[in-house]
């Protein structure tokens, strides 16, 4: 039985079975999302459920697993030595790297600061039109790659390693 913290109101107890977690560990393996050759950064407590599925499908896939030191100081350090190719975490860690990037771009000064604003204004339009099953295009949206996501897209995956394929969030 795995239980809820109760963040959301009163907890709760689910039946997950170890069958179940190996289903799935064969799911990603049949479809090569994972693979041997991955290096995984995990960031989430050992006992975490999302955190105990990761791991069923680190031991039927064999690839690398780096799990995080503890220290959120620390975070940006060990994911530059590891240089993970996929790291899967809860929605907090990427909402703090968002809030990071948003306050660096509010504090750019001058015309390279409106530029970058202007670029996320385009990134969060694109993101809609891709979350309702459309492909982001037009002037701006190619604009906006080229002078703003490319560079961002660098400095990110610099701090993340420079091998990041994808992040996960449960």
């Amino acid at each position: 039985m795995i239980y809820t913290s109760g963040t959301t109101g009163r907890p709760k107890g689910a039946m997950l079975t170890h069958d179940a977690m190996l289903y799935e560990a064969e799911a990603i393996r049949k479809i090569n999302l994972i693979t041997p050759d991955d290096i995984q950064y995990l960031f989430l407590p050992m006992a975490h459920v999302f955190a105990k599925v990761l791991e069923t499908i680190w031991f039927a896939e064999g690839h690398v697993m780096a799990f995080w030191g503890g220290d959120m100081k620390k975070i940006v350090d060990e994911l530059s030595e590891v240089r993970p190719t996929m790291m899967c975490s809860v929605p907090r860690i990427f909402e703090k790297v968002h809030a990071k990037v948003a306050a660096d771009v509010a504090a750019t000064p001058g015309v390279p600061g409106k530029i970058a604003q202007w670029g996320l204004l385009q990134g969060e339009k694109a993101a809609k039109i891709e979350m309702s099953g459309g492909k982001p295009g037009g002037l701006a949206w190619t604009i906006a790659q080229k002078l703003v996501f490319k560079k961002m897209e660098a400095k990110l995956a610099a701090r993340f390693g420079g091998r990041l394929r994808f992040f996960v969030s449960g």
